[in-house]
């Protein structure tokens, strides 16, 4: 829970620095959902771990309670798109910009800062994600950062 909160806070204070509009929402559970990085989690315990049907699955079958989501609740979500964050996250301040369309599935890791714009930009395809990944692995050791 502490590292979803860092995460939000980083990102909150990248997004105010461009005077930006919050775009990320939180989906940690079916049930639950928190728009913007303004949000906090809390919990009877700091330390809790957030029960999630994401833990433990790769990147494609993240998707799949999405879109169930999304069919069930006809909500806007954007299924093809989204960003993860991973055990690597908490140690480095990174994320996993992730796309996947046609069974295809195609990732970037992005700073935390700038990983609401970054997700922004590459859903909208400007630059596409081929495009991220390139300039990820040859200007950011594999990381996209400002």
């Amino acid at each position: 829970m502490q590292a979803t909160n860092s995460f939000f806070a980083k990102v909150q204070r990248g997004e105010h620095e461009e005077a930006a509009t919050f775009v990320l929402t939180l989906v940690h559970n079916l049930e639950t959902r928190l728009w913007g990085p303004t949000r906090e989690l809390r919990g009877s315990d700091a330390d809790q771990v957030l029960q999630s049907p994401f833990v433990g699955t790769d990147l494609y079958r993240v998707q799949q309670p999405l879109q169930q989501m999304k069919d069930t609740t006809r909500s806007p979500l954007n299924t093809e798109w989204f960003l993860v964050l991973d055990k690597q996250s908490e140690q480095t301040s990174t994320a996993v910009i992730v796309n996947i369309e046609d069974r295809v599935v195609r990732s970037v890791r992005v700073a935390c800062p700038v990983a609401s714009r970054y997700l922004s930009a590459a859903s909208v395809g400007h630059p596409p994600i081929d495009e991220l990944i390139e300039i990820a692995n040859e200007e950011g050791g594999g990381v996209l950062r400002d």
